[in-house]
């Protein structure tokens, strides 16, 4: 049995997603990091076993494509890389690189406006408990050098 879905009333994203059984006209992919992001229901038994609070967290939203990373947001920018590297189009990877780079600002932005971090709690500069300036952007900086690469 897995836990309910729990999403915000005002923005049902995840009905984009299916629950189990369901079937979808148009491909998902889903990237999550612990188990409680849309399509990780895909692997809720693991959830629900391997994962602190597993059986409270887990999700009932499936996903054709699951990526599973260290941090969502990586895999979000792993994917994107991806893409953009597949893409070809040199003007759209030099566009991918210039978007990296206004991450601080976005995140200063989304404190701003009372955001906090959801590991530590804190309005910070950081992301699941990882301080950005060390942590987040070094793996951003990681990617950025393997789509310049392709350039």
């Amino acid at each position: 049995m897995r836990a309910k879905n729990i999403s915000n009333q005002n923005c049902n994203l995840d009905l984009l997603f299916p629950g189990e059984n369901e079937k979808k006209s148009y491909l998902t992919i889903g990237i999550g990091d612990g188990g409680n992001e849309c399509g990780t229901g895909n692997i809720y038994k693991e959830v629900q076993e391997k994962i602190n609070f597993g059986y409270d967290i887990c999700t009932d939203r499936f996903c054709d494509v699951l990526i599973m990373s260290g941090v969502s947001n990586w895999g979000a920018l792993g994917l994107s890389a991806s893409l953009v590297i597949l893409n070809g189009d040199k003007k759209n990877m030099e566009y991918f690189i210039e978007e990296c780079y206004y991450q601080r600002e976005m995140l200063e932005k989304m404190i701003e406006a009372g955001s906090y971090d959801g590991v530590s709690g804190k309005g910070e500069l950081s992301v699941d408990g990882m301080l950005f300036d060390k942590e987040h952007l070094d793996v951003t900086e990681k990617v950025v050098n393997i789509v310049k690469q392709c350039i």
